[in-house]
């Protein structure tokens, strides 16, 4: 379960110093792993084939090549019951020639976490045994920052399906590719003593579109499927730590993403429809589903299961103007607030 997972090593297991000897383990990075996006954390983050925010590059850097007008949008979360605060700043820039550019910045603020001496059995072990977890006062707190910028560059390659004369119209089929850069850094303070952690590393992303079916009506693709896959981390860098014991340095996590969407808008069933499902292999294998239908055109409802952690959410749209929703039932507590207003211009 990508949220509970990410908050237990945040707050829990990632964060505890031995008493005497320096040993620090910090689990950095793991914001990385927390979603950007209401449309898609409402779906289970299933977002790796359904690409059509400037945030979608957090999901696929094949997303930018989509984008037929500018972009700008801002989103913040309460999450686990104001345990923690997170916002995505994401510009999005259609570039002439089927190119297409983004920039996110994901800022993260833990809250105060509690710092004790030292925790029984392992981070796995206290994952699937509430009674190994940490209770008490323990001996002060501290404050952990995440910050992740992401810089990400698409290309689009349009190509029409050949099919027989006065059979149907030719169908499209749309392939991009896209590559991010991305920066990392991460302060925190325990026992008054500032640590920083910082590294760079690179994501790809691919991602095919195929309409299916035309409206001659509407003189538009009335159904599509997507493929998509994007590889995070691809490089073997590490996130090098500085003001920090023995030249501490932690290797960034290689992820792979694969899912498939399908996209109804020919208004049958009184609503355009969404239906996207993903495979994420990291920590370990974890399934995402998610569904989306617009009514009227304004009004979408969403959503999806990312593991076993369910999640719902709405959104609107109004001219240039968009705005959305996600809460979740994360089991370590249940994010309530997760919002984005944005607009295209």
């Amino acid at each position: 379960m990508r949220g509970s997972i990410s908050v237990f090593f945040l707050f829990l297991l990632c964060k505890f110093i031995q008493a005497g000897d320096s040993t620090e383990i910090r689990y950095a990075a793991e914001l990385l792993r927390i979603p950007a996006g209401s449309d898609i954390a409402a779906m289970g983050d299933a977002g790796v084939s359904l690409l059509r925010r400037a945030s979608s590059a957090f999901w696929n850097p094949s997303a930018p090549a989509f984008l037929k007008k500018y972009e700008v949008s801002v989103e913040a979360a309460d999450l686990y019951e104001g345990l923690s605060q997170q916002g995505c700043f994401a510009v999005g820039i259609p570039v002439d020639g089927d190119l297409g550019a983004s920039l996110l910045y994901v800022p993260f603020f833990s809250g105060d976490i509690v710092m004790y001496d030292s925790l029984e059995g392992t981070y796995l072990e206290r994952l699937t045994n509430p009674e190994m977890r940490a209770v008490g006062a323990g001996t002060g707190v501290f404050q952990n920052y995440q910050n992740a910028l992401f810089l990400t560059l698409a290309k689009l390659f349009p190509f029409i399906l050949p099919r027989a004369p006065g059979v149907s119209f030719p169908l499209p089929l749309d392939i991009a590719v896209g590559g991010s850069i991305k920066g990392y850094w991460q302060s925190m303070n325990p026992a008054g003593k500032i640590r920083m952690g910082m590294g760079l590393n690179l994501d790809a992303g691919i991602e095919g579109i195929i309409g299916v079916d035309y409206d001659f009506k509407k003189k538009e693709v009335s159904r599509k499927v997507a493929l998509g896959a994007s590889w995070r981390n691809i490089l073997p860098s590490r996130i090098v730590w500085i003001n920090s014991p023995r030249d501490y340095q932690e290797p960034f996590e290689f992820e792979q993403f694969y899912g498939i969407s399908y996209t109804d808008i020919s208004g049958n069933l009184y609503a355009d429809w969404a239906v996207t499902f993903a495979l994420e292999k990291a920590h370990g294998l974890i399934y995402h589903e998610g569904i989306e239908a617009e009514l009227w055109d304004i009004v979408a409802i969403r959503a999806g299961l990312s593991g076993e952690t369910p999640s719902v959410g709405a959104g609107v749209h109004y001219r240039n103007w968009f705005m959305d929703y996600a809460f979740r039932f994360d089991d370590l507590a249940w994010s309530f607030l997760r919002i984005t207003m944005g607009m295209r211009f």
